[in-house]
Parts: C-alpha cells; sequence; structure tokens
C-alpha cells in the first residue's frame, strides 16, 4: 500500500518533524518513506503493507500535534527506509559544513 500524506504545518519543514516521521516509520514497520517540503508544508510519500500504512497513517496526528490529515493513494515510486535515512543525514552534514564555513 501507498499513501501520499499532506502536511500543511510550516513546522513540517524542520529536521525534528522529519526525523520523528522517519522514527515513526520504523516503528511500525514501513519499508518505504520520502519527505518533501511545500510552500505550506510537507508531502510524505510511504509504503508498506496495509496494516502498517493504517498504523502509521492512524498516528500521523499524534506524531505532528495535528488536528486532520490528508491523505490519497499514491502509485509512484518510494523511497526505501535506507535510502531516505542516507538522505536525511546528507542534508544535516551539508547544513553542519555550511554553518562551519560561515563561523571562519
Amino acid at each position: 500500500m501507498k499513501k501520499r500524506i499532506f502536511i500543511n504545518d510550516v513546522k513540517a519543514k524542520e529536521i525534528e518533524y522529519k526525523i520523528r516521521l522517519f522514527e515513526a516509520a520504523e516503528l511500525f514497520g514501513l519499508k518505504g518513506i520520502y519527505i518533501k517540503d511545500t510552500e505550506s508544508g510537507s508531502e510524505a510519500f510511504v509504503e508498506g503493507d496495509v496494516l502498517s500504512v493504517k498504523n502509521f497513517l492512524s498516528n500521523m496526528e499524534n506524531i505532528f500535534n495535528l488536528s486532520s490529515v490528508k491523505t490519497e493513494d499514491y502509485y509512484g515510486n518510494v523511497m526505501s527506509i535506507e535510502g531516505f535515512y542516507r538522505i536525511l543525514v546528507l542534508e544535516q552534514l551539508n547544513k553542519l559544513l555550511e554553518f562551519i564555513g560561515q563561523k571562519r
């Protein structure tokens, strides 16, 4: 099962939320997740067996402390958990290098 999740909260662009989504994806046994920023927040794409995805989605409101989360079926490719983890780490390393470069 694959779903696209619309998170209309600009705070969802922050690394804390991406890490919490990643942790939840692992906790609920998803096999894929990807998060991209939009003007109004973020979109997440998830993939896993039906029960894993449903459990993940039912906990989305708690993860982000939102009143509602909009979803739709998705039929495209979803990045593996491991692939998303690598991108998440590289994004943070890049921000760290930029920060260090500004301090010089």
